[in-house]
Parts: structure tokens; sequence; C-alpha cells
């Protein structure tokens, strides 16, 4: 038989090619600037580590992975909800893996790597793009029920600053109603000549999401407690100090979206919240300590799910 001619490959390999060699190269780029984030902020809190007991840090470490397997299952309930139902392994690689996204200055990183990696698992993107803003939009909303239901339990001072939050919760679930968000997403949709959702987002799906939301901030929240207790702060009267900071530092944080993992602002907010029960010195070495352990979960988890998705391709 007569070789067959080999002719350029098509436009849809080279193309399916290019994304998958920018995708590796963004994977580098986020765990490079995750790595200069722990090594910044390791040699920052060096010696005051070293006074802190190693089961506070290791249970600590348990409650910031059990943090981020509950916010899994918020990222896995909205994705339910807008119709692409995927299994734990797969959701698992997803979402761990995009989190690394927010090492990248600019919050949408994490949300553009979950539409890349949704399109392998047959996720639209518009869904991917509306489930990243949701996302957003429950932590928020469970951030800052958390922080009221807490709030008579935290410094006269912190409440006096935050007062005001119990006025916006309520107007935050009239926001988050399936009715008005379905025509909001959708008209966003439109305007970027998106087709609209599959199917609308239900109350159930919104309400188990916030659930699983909450039950993360109290996770991380004692992941902070833990923290605070190894630096000699009193376990009674930092409770709720923890949780309720840490709660207002991530949703606060998310409005610095032009900074990584939102830099600074999350920082300054945990440290104002401990500020009333320990030194403020003290509070701002939790705040590193707490960053840094983020972020060293965050790359455990990821690479995790890499080294399953290498074995198990």
């Amino acid at each position: 038989m007569d070789a067959q001619p080999v002719g350029p490959a098509p436009t849809g390999e080279k193309r399916s090619g290019a994304r998958a060699w920018a995708r590796r190269a963004a994977l580098v780029v986020m765990l490079a600037l995750a790595v200069v984030a722990i090594t910044r902020n390791y040699q920052a809190i060096a010696e005051d580590l070293e006074r802190i007991p190693p089961w506070t840090v290791a249970a600590a470490s348990v409650f910031a992975v059990l943090g981020m397997l509950a916010s899994l299952q918020v990222w896995r309930e909205l994705l339910a909800g807008l119709g692409s139902r995927l299994g734990l392994r797969i959701s698992a690689h997803i979402f761990f893996v995009s989190q690394l996204g927010k090492y990248v200055p600019g919050s949408l990183w994490s949300i553009v790597a979950q539409m890349e990696m949704g399109r392998e698992h047959r996720v639209p993107r518009r869904s991917a793009a509306v489930l990243g803003v949701l996302a957003l939009v429950i932590s928020g909303v469970a951030g800052i029920t958390v922080a009221v239901a807490l709030m008579p339990w935290v410094t006269p001072e912190l409440r006096h600053r935050f007062w005001w939050l119990v006025l916006v919760l309520p107007l935050l679930y009239v926001a988050i109603h399936p009715r008005l968000l379905d025509r909001v997403l959708n008209r966003l949709l439109r305007l970027a000549r998106r087709e609209p959702l599959p199917e609308a987002i239900g109350w159930r799906s919104l309400l188990k999401a916030t659930a699983w939301q909450c039950l993360t901030w109290l996770l991380l929240g004692l992941q902070v407690w833990f923290i605070v207790i190894g630096l000699d702060g009193d376990p009674v009267e930092t409770l709720a100090p923890s949780i309720v900071g840490y709660a207002l530092a991530y949703t606060l944080g998310m409005a610095a979206f032009f900074l990584p993992a939102g830099a600074g602002v999350r920082d300054a907010v945990l440290v104002l919240a401990l500020a009333g029960s320990m030194p403020t010195s003290t509070a701002l070495v939790v705040a590193l300590v707490v960053r840094c352990l983020a972020t060293l979960v965050d790359l455990l988890l990821a690479g995790i799910q890499l080294v399953i998705h290498r074995v198990a391709a």
C-alpha cells in the first residue's frame, strides 16, 4: 500500500495541544508563586514558630484540611445546582488544583482554571464561570452569617466596628433569591454573548452550599484558634474572635481581587479581630502563621490530586 501523506495537524488538535501547554505553564507559575508566599511568610515568623507547641500546629493543620474538604462540598453543591454533577475524585482534582490560582494577582484566576479544567468533563464554560461567581457570593454570605451569629461573644470593640453587618445580612439573603439570581446571571451571560444557564439554581442547592460554607468558616476559624492557644491566648476569650475574625478576614479579602489570596487585607482584618483579646504583635504573628499554613495545605491538597490524576491516567 502507498504511504499516506502526512499533513499538518488539524486546527482543533493544535488548539487542544496549545491549551494543554498553557495549563501546564499556568500551573508552574501558580506553584512558584505559592512557594514564594510560603518562603516570605516563614522567614518573617520563624522565631515565633519555635515557641508554638507542635500539637497546636498539628491540630490547626487538621482543621485547615477539614475546612478545605468542606469548601469542596460547597463547590460540588453549586455545580450540581447548575446542572453538572461530577464525581468526588474529579471534583477534588479540579477544585484543589484550581485553588493555586489564588496566588496569582487577580481573584479570577481560580475561576479561569476551573473553566478550563471543567471542559474536559463536559462542564459548560458558562456554568463554570457562573459557579466561580456564585462561590464567592455564597462565601461572603456565609462569612457574614457566622460573624453575626457569634457577635455577642466577641469583644466590645469588634462589635462596635462591625455592628452594621446585622443590617446587611437580611439584604444579602434577599440578593441570593433564586429568581433574582437567575435573572441577574442570565442577563450578564447575554451581555457576554453567551447562552443562558442550562437550568436555574434552586433554594435547596443555595442553602446547602451556604450551610457547607458556614461549616467551612467554623473549621478554619478553629484552625486560627489553635494557633492562638499555641501563642498563649486565652482559650475561652479568643474562641469567638478567632472564628469571626477569619470569616470576616476572608470575606473582606475577596474584595481585594487585585492581590494574591487577598494578601494584606485578610491579615489586617484578622489582626484587628484578635487585637482586643491579645497583644497586636502576637495577633500579627497568628495571621502570618495562619497564612503560611493555609498555603501549605493548598499545596498539599493540589499535589495529592496531581499525583492521583497522574496515576489514574
